[in-house]
C-alpha cells in the first residue's frame, strides 16, 4: 500500500492504463449486493469483514472518498512498517483524513491491488484480516508485501480502525488474474495465427470445448479432430476478446471467468473453467455462446421453427 506516498507512487496512478481491453476484477468474496436469500451465508461474521475490506478497495479504485469514509471509525490510520528510501523510520503513521484526501487526487480506475491468501480471525466485536497482496498502477506493479487490517463491530457494522502494511519489490505471489488473463490472450491469439501446439497446450488433457452448435461438445482429442482440417490449411478463426471477468477461488488453484468477444458471428460470449497446474493455468471447459439481443428474440425463434 505505498501509494500512500504520493510524490512518485501518485504520478503512476494518474498516467494512463496500460491494458487496451476492459479487464473486471472479482475477489472471491466480493458482492455488489448482499440480499437475504436462503443459504446465503450473510450471518457469516468473517465473510461481512471481507467485504468491508473489499468495499475499501473498490472505494479507492473509483476514488470515491465519500465511500471511503465511511468504512472507517474516526481517528483510524494506516501505519506501514520497516524503514525505505524515503523515510529512514522504522514505522511511518498517515492518519485516515491524509489518505482520504490523497485517494481524492487519484484517477479513477488506475489502482489495482490484489490480495492473496487472506485470514480473517473474531473475537466477539474485533476482527483482523491479514492477506498478503500485490499492488499495480497505471498497469505497472509498484509493489507487494502484508496487510494487517484491524475491525471492530459497532451497531452490527464493521469498521476500519487500523490498517498496518509492510513493502517490497520481491518476493511477490503471482497474480492469477494477470496470469490467466495472458493465458486466455495468447490462446486467442493462437488460434488466429493458427498456431496449433499452442491453442491446445493451453487446453487441459481433460479439458471440454463446448461450441455454438448443440451437439458441439468435444473432449481434447475430439476438438483436435475437428480442427486439425482449419489449423492445417491455415483457415482459422479470429476472436477478439474484450470485457472480461475473472473470479479466482481462495486456494487460488480454481478460476472461472466470463470473456464477450467480436467476431465473424458478430458479438459472442465465451465462458468457462480454469486449473492451476504445475504447468501453469489449463483451460478445463471452455464455452462458446452467439449472444441474442432480447428484442429479436422472437425472430430468431421463427428461424429456427423454419429450419
Amino acid at each position: 500500500m505505498k501509494y500512500i506516498l504520493l510524490s512518485i507512487t501518485l504520478s503512476c496512478w494518474v498516467a494512463g492504463s496500460a491494458f487496451a481491453q476492459k479487464l473486471v476484477i472479482q475477489s472471491p468474496y466480493k458482492k455488489e449486493n448482499t440480499p437475504v436469500v436462503p443459504g446465503d451465508a450473510t450471518t457469516d461474521q468473517a465473510l461481512l469483514v471481507r467485504m468491508q475490506i473489499d468495499r475499501m478497495f473498490e472505494a479507492m479504485h473509483q476514488a470515491d472518498t465519500s465511500a471511503l469514509r465511511q468504512l472507517f471509525v474516526p481517528g483510524a490510520s494506516l501505519i506501514t512498517a520497516g524503514a525505505s528510501e524515503r523515510n529512514r523510520a522504522p514505522y511511518t503513521v498517515m492518519p485516515i483524513d491524509q489518505f482520504i484526501a490523497a485517494v481524492g487526487k487519484m484517477a479513477p480506475g488506475n489502482v489495482r491491488e490484489i490480495l492473496f491468501n487472506t485470514e480473517v480471525k473474531i473475537d466477539g466485536p474485533l476482527a483482523n484480516l491479514w492477506a498478503e497482496y500485490a499492488l499495480y498502477a497505471g498497469g505497472k506493479f509498484i509493489h507487494c508485501g502484508v496487510d494487517a487490517f484491524d475491525l471492530v463491530q459497532i451497531n452490527g457494522q464493521w469498521l476500519i480502525t487500523t490498517v498496518h502494511d509492510t513493502r517490497r519489490q520481491e518476493p511477490c505471489p503471482q497474480d492469477p488474474y494477470q496470469a490467466i488473463a495472458v493465458l486466455l490472450n495468447g490462446w486467442h491469439r493462437a488460434a488466429a495465427n493458427a498456431d496449433a501446439a499452442a491453442y491446445f497446450n493451453a487446453i487441459a488433457e481433460d479439458g471440454v470445448f463446448l461450441g455454438t452448435d448443440p451437439g458441439e461438445r468435444w473432449n481434447k482429442a475430439a476438438f483436435w479432430t475437428f480442427c486439425k482440417p482449419y489449423f492445417e490449411q491455415k483457415k482459422v478463426w479470429d476472436f477478439k476478446p474484450g470485457e472480461r471477468h475473472i473470479q479466482v477461488n481462495e486456494a487460488g488453484n480454481l478460476a472461472w471467468f466470463d470473456e464477450l468477444l467480436d467476431t465473424w458471428m458478430g458479438t459472442c460470449r465465451g465462458s468457462g473453467i480454469l486449473t492451476k497446474t504445475p504447468d501453469g493455468w489449463k483451460i478445463k471447459q471452455y464455452n462458446l455462446t452467439i449472444l441474442v439481443p432480447n428484442e429479436v428474440v422472437n425472430d430468431y425463434l421463427k428461424l429456427l421453427s423454419n429450419k
